[in-house]
């Protein structure tokens, strides 16, 4: 039978994301990019079976090996790889095998005896939605009306009564509207 291996997003959190395998047999390495997050970091959570692990992220690309041969068991949607990033930095994210200068796929998944695998499925993308005011993918902050870009509503300007937002008029008792205080009419008891 092909060897078959499959990769998904799972678990977004704020500033983490974790990739899910699913394989025909066990892990020995891979190497694989992720568009749209500026990644610090990568584990695998290792136990007393694969101590050896090594995970190096470099911009996109993310490389996972063992120096001890401790192969990760054949998955059904376990946690190959959790990633750390700063920001999203598009839409969304997408996982590929990534490139060389050349053209060439350089990306791989291999199996227990360092074989790639056959069959390399990537999952659907991520995403993370479209650039707020901030300058944030998926973030919730708006302009109000006055120019002030924020996520907090409790603050945003109101119109005065002249329409104006942001304005400081005011409407009298007399129903006149202005920021002239000197002219307020002033009713009397009667």
């Amino acid at each position: 039978t092909c060897s078959e291996v499959s990769l998904s997003f799972d678990g977004l959190t704020s500033n983490s994301v974790n990739i899910l395998y699913t394989s025909t047999g066990s892990v020995s390495g891979f190497q694989f990019d992720v568009s749209g997050l500026d990644l610090t970091g990568g584990s695998i959570d290792v136990d007393a079976e694969n101590t050896g692990w090594q995970v190096l992220v470099n911009n996109e690309t993310v490389l996972g090996f063992t120096l001890t041969g401790d192969n990760l068991p054949a998955g059904s949607g376990d946690v190959l790889v959790s990633l750390s990033f700063d920001a999203a930095t598009a839409e969304s994210s997408s996982l590929s095998l990534g490139v060389d200068g050349l053209g060439n796929v350089d990306g791989t998944v291999t199996d227990g005896n360092g074989n790639a695998y056959a069959t390399i499925n990537l999952g659907g993308d991520l995403t993370h939605g479209p650039i707020d005011c901030a300058g944030v993918y998926g973030g919730s902050s708006v302009t109000d009306q006055c120019g002030i870009c924020d996520s907090d509503s409790s603050n945003d300007c109101t119109q005065d009564c002249a329409g104006v937002w942001g304005g400081d008029d005011l409407l009298d008792n007399c129903g006149t509207c202005d920021d002239d205080s000197s002219n307020d009419c002033i009713q009397d008891c009667s």
